[in-house]
């Protein structure tokens, strides 16, 4: 996979583009997660790129070959700009975009401050709330404790809570390459993006009312993600679609990627 740059007035950003022979019929944009980076997507996108043109992006603080400034603080709204601003660059006027876990949240603000980019969005093993205080609380105790030279025990931390205790008995090729993949991020990007999650607003009111069609990727397995407290706003908007996935946690393209990938074709088709 070849990667470019994208150098804005603040950021030097990572991305890469697949299946440009394919911008015609539509494209997706793929915003990995925390601590994660664009190479989680890049073989779960590989297949996608054969119809689609695909833009993956590296969030904020997570590029490894760019570390942002110790004490760089960015909003998720300056997320979701770049990504704005990626888009453009590559000349895409509109796309499907689809945000993992911290990335939904970058997605939501898309589609809130850009609507008329966004042609359908998908929430993957994310949430339009915002934190509640107990969990802004724990962000703030392991930002402390990255300070302080905690990498990578955080990237422990993570790994422990987005995969099933079966997933990580059983696959442990998939658990060292979401590893792998972890150690990438630099320790201020973590920091950062640390900040931008305890400080995001609840964007619910933005899904329910959408007009695009909109997917929910959710695991049965996920520890982080209530499907409870999530099934009432996601089956709000006009176009809802979902996907439950049996025996998966918080990393579906890893863990089940074929069966996450007809939920996005089957987005795509309703999109363009």
């Amino acid at each position: 996979m070849t990667t470019q740059f994208y150098h804005s007035t603040r950021f030097t950003s990572r991305f890469a583009l697949l299946g440009r022979e394919n911008a015609a019929k539509g494209t997706l944009v793929l915003i990995h997660g925390l601590y994660e980076n664009l190479s989680i997507w890049e073989e779960f996108a590989k297949p996608l790129a054969a119809s689609y043109q695909v833009l993956l992006v590296d969030v904020l603080g997570h590029n490894p070959e760019a570390p942002l400034a110790p004490g760089t603080h960015v909003t998720m709204r300056d997320m979701a700009e770049e990504i704005i601003a990626i888009m453009r660059h590559c000349g895409i006027d509109t796309a499907v975009i689809v945000g993992h876990s911290m990335g939904g949240a970058v997605a939501m603000q898309c589609l809130k401050h850009h609507p008329e980019m966004v042609r359908g969005i998908c929430l993957f093993h994310a949430t339009p709330f915002a934190d509640p205080e107990e969990v802004r609380a724990s962000r703030n105790a392991t930002m402390e404790a990255i300070r302080q030279g905690g990498k990578e025990a955080a990237i422990e931390s993570l790994l422990s809570r987005v995969l099933p205790t079966t997933t990580i008995e059983n696959r442990p090729e998939l658990v060292n390459h979401l590893r792998s993949i972890l150690r990438q991020v630099p320790e201020s990007g973590m920091i950062a993006a640390h900040g931008a999650m305890g400080d995001r607003e609840d964007t619910s009111e933005v899904l329910t009312n959408t007009e695009v069609p909109a997917l929910t990727i959710l695991g049965k397995l996920d520890p982080i993600i209530s499907i409870e407290r999530m099934l009432p706003v996601v089956t709000s908007p006009q176009k809802a679609l979902i996907c439950l996935l049996d025996g998966v946690g918080h990393t579906g393209m890893l863990e089940a990627p074929k069966e996450c990938r007809a939920a996005l074709e089957g987005l795509l088709a309703m999109a363009f």
